[in-house]
């Protein structure tokens, strides 16, 4: 993993949103694949390297505007977990967002984690609402781990918490059809 200097990151925002070609870029940062999902994965992996959390909010901020995550979803899930374990940004949520459409099993563990984390730009926020899209995120998922972290997230003390992971339990079989798995227990 490489930190870009912030005129490189400028370059590969401006590449994506098509306000510069791809020999500027190229001459910016030598040659990468210059498709959308290569160059956000990479914009992460800075974030993720220089602990900056401006980066990751850009970063994250440009990955929820993508519509089609084919090409990026798998492909970035190691990045959006760890991004997901940084502190510092704003966009805990967004990622959430990102994984419950990407549907990776590999972001169980990590989604069940952010579940229970208490950020404190949240603050405002006294109805746990990162904890009830972590919930989502689980049950569209929807393998058997995942329903396991459901069930314990259903004994939370919170009542905030416990009640949104038990409403995704208690509706489980009629929302098969958007899971990525259809496990019944």
């Amino acid at each position: 993993m490489r930190i870009l200097t912030k005129e490189q990151q400028k370059l590969i925002i401006e590449f994506i949103d098509a306000d510069i070609l791809a020999d500027k870029l190229e001459q910016a940062l030598g040659p990468v694949p210059f498709d959308t999902p290569n160059l956000l994965i990479t914009l992460m992996e800075s974030a993720i390297a220089s602990g900056k959390a401006k980066e990751a909010d850009a970063a994250i901020g440009i990955a929820n505007g993508l519509k089609n995550d084919r090409g990026f979803g798998k492909r970035a899930v190691p990045s959006l977990l760890a991004l997901l374990e940084m502190d510092g940004h704003y966009n805990h949520e967004g990622i959430i967002g990102i994984l419950q459409r990407i549907k990776d099993a590999r972001a169980v563990e990590g989604i069940y984690k952010a579940s229970l984390l208490y950020h404190s730009y949240l603050a405002y926020d006294d109805t746990s609402g990162l904890a009830r899209k972590c919930t989502w995120a689980l049950a569209d998922i929807g393998n058997e781990e995942a329903y396991e972290k459901l069930k314990l997230l259903a004994a939370n003390p919170n009542a905030h918490v416990a009640g949104y992971a038990q409403k995704r339990l208690d509706s489980r079989e009629k929302e098969q059809g958007r899971k990525a798995f259809h496990f019944l227990p």
